[in-house]
């Protein structure tokens, strides 16, 4: 299912990038994204970040979903994670775990956290296809509600 039916934007956690390979990788998912229908709250690409905290964490509280793609171990991302879940507006997470990361993250599953590990982008392609479509259909759902109220309202 494509997201693209209803537009999700996705915050995707600051980027930790140390080698131009990260940086490719890390394009690659932000691209991905764009072509799933998703809008990425973070920036237009991974050389190009937000960098206040309190800008970012005001992206996130708009987000309807997060993204948390780990090219190796990144605290900024595990705090922008902890924000949300416990803080935040709880947006549903997806982490993206790339297979090349020197630590792999298996706490996240603990907190809720859609899980993929990923070689190259096409092994991302139809799990993230699927949280964002099921992203969609809950707003679907919601639309659905609030326009029953507005005719129940004007009835």
């Amino acid at each position: 299912m494509s997201a693209k039916n209803i537009p999700i934007r996705v915050f995707v956690t600051e980027l930790l990038l140390r080698s131009a390979r990260e940086r490719a990788t890390s394009q690659a998912v932000l691209d991905l994204l764009v072509s799933l229908g998703a809008e990425v709250v973070t920036g237009a690409s991974a050389d190009r970040q937000v960098a206040s905290l309190s800008a970012r964490l005001a992206l996130l509280d708009s987000a309807d979903a997060m993204v948390v793609l780990r090219t190796g171990r990144n605290e900024a991302a595990a705090f922008e994670a902890g924000y949300n879940l416990l803080g935040g507006a709880k947006a549903p997470v997806f982490l993206a775990d790339w297979k090349q990361a020197r630590e792999h993250a298996a706490r996240w599953r603990e907190l809720g956290a859609e899980y993929a590990t990923f070689q190259d982008l096409e092994d991302l392609r139809e799990p993230l296809a699927a949280f964002l479509g099921r992203i969609a259909e809950r707003h679907r759902r919601r639309d659905r509600r609030m326009l029953r109220l507005m005719e129940q309202l004007v009835a």
